[in-house]
């Protein structure tokens, strides 16, 4: 009866061990379909997401009408005032060549010099030199060229486009080469949408691909993609820029249309859309240089140069009728005014369309030495001696380096 009994149990615990077994295989049979259910429905969603993500949002659009036609217009002192100004050091280790970005952060001046000295000059705010990056060549920490540059991780990185070399080269603030990221398609511009998402404007490739902007991921893997571009040889004057980095994030237009968007990590947003009387050019429907300069003719066209701040936003249109206009549009009144370049300020008569501007209405215009000098008789004619003026001008030659020019946009009889 013992061995019995003893044969008993163990067939029972034979049993008990065999539907632990089986409870345990359905457990992970369970487990590993809901596991592949999940993976199969995340990557579904990813491409949900994608194909949403190009799908146009413009509930929130600003739409911007100026009238050309009209004569109405404030002179610069009646809606801007002057800061300051700041003079670039000028030694043999950081003289410029040519402006052809200008950043401004809490802490530097930083300008990009892609086709004459082929380098990036770093200034402090007070405008003494702090840095040159110029390592050229095809070694892990160099660049063949300077296609852009842009700021990475809260502006703490200095990134350089390089494609020829396809791929970005970052720097700290002071020059020290932190690290590349390689096997970058061509783009004409970048920026970082965050710590771990590039947008990247596409000039070369857009006839076959049917894209403007593509927005990836550090590694290559792409979002989305947005817009289509139209571009020949004979098109390249009617954009000056085509992405913008604001106070409030990563903006964008595709050329020959005057619709300014914002872009996030996953969305596309219709941000302000410029509408004119008469019409400039809005669209594509040339097939030849020859048929775009003759629209032209015709009509004007926007051609990029486009600033965001909290309560203003500056852009200037493009017409042979009427004239290169620069308008400023007031978001709180919802109104907008055409600008007439005349100050009784000596030195804001050498103002220029800025190249930067800061969220608090604040805008960064460039001098260079040379125009500056070329004019300073007649602005001591005109205006006579000044502390401010004689400021400017000291220790100022046609070589010296540029000077940064700040002035704010203030609402005074707009």
């Amino acid at each position: 009866m013992l061995v019995k009994r003893e044969m008993v149990l163990g067939n029972s615990e034979y049993e008990r061990g065999l539907n632990i077994k089986l409870n345990m295989m359905s457990q992970k049979y369970v487990r590993c379909v809901w596991l592949i259910s999940l993976i199969l429905l995340s990557v579904s969603c990813v491409k949900k997401d994608r194909k949403m993500s190009c799908m146009l949002s413009d509930n929130l659009c600003r739409h911007i009408n100026v009238d050309l036609k009209s004569d109405d217009y404030i002179d610069l002192d009646s809606i801007m005032e002057l800061v300051g100004f700041i003079k670039l050091e000028s030694n043999q280790n950081c003289f410029i060549g040519k402006v052809e970005k200008l950043i401004i952060t809490d802490n530097e001046v930083i300008i990009a010099d892609k086709s004459i000295a082929r380098a990036v000059y770093v200034f402090n705010l007070d405008g003494t030199f702090r840095t040159k990056i110029s390592q050229q060549g095809r070694g892990p920490q160099e660049y063949l060229e300077i296609s852009d540059v842009f700021m990475m991780n809260d502006n703490s990185e200095i990134s350089v486009l390089d494609n020829e070399n396809n791929r970005i080269v970052s720097f700290d603030c002071y020059g020290k080469f932190l690290y590349s990221i390689k096997n970058l398609p061509w783009y004409h511009a970048v920026e970082s949408i965050d710590t771990c998402t590039l947008i990247g404007f596409d000039l070369s490739n857009t006839k076959k691909l049917n894209r403007s902007f593509v927005v990836q991921d550090l590694y290559g893997r792409v979002n989305y993609t947005f817009g289509n571009n139209s571009y020949s040889d004979g098109f390249s004057y009617s954009r000056k820029i085509n992405l913008y980095r604001f106070y409030d994030g990563i903006y964008g237009s595709v050329n020959f249309e005057n619709t300014i968007y914002r872009f996030t990590k996953d969305s596309v947003y219709a941000s302000y859309k410029i509408n004119t009387t008469p019409p400039i050019i809005d669209g594509s429907d040339f097939k030849t240089d020859e048929s775009f300069k003759d629209k032209t003719k015709k009509s004007g066209h926007f051609n990029g140069e486009f600033l965001n701040m909290k309560q203003y936003v500056l852009f200037e249109i493009m017409n042979l009728n009427f004239g290169h206009s620069i308008y400023v549009y007031d978001k709180m009144s919802d109104t907008t005014i055409k600008i007439r370049n005349v100050s009784n300020n000596p030195i804001m008569s050498l103002w220029s369309f800025p190249l930067a501007c800061t969220g608090d209405n604040k805008c960064c215009s460039v001098i260079m030495a040379s125009n500056a000098c070329g004019s300073k008789g007649a602005l001591y004619e005109q205006f006579g001696s000044s502390q401010t003026l004689d400021l400017f001008y000291s220790e100022l030659t046609s070589d010296s380096n540029p000077i940064i020019l700040i002035t704010k946009i203030v609402n005074k009889d707009f």
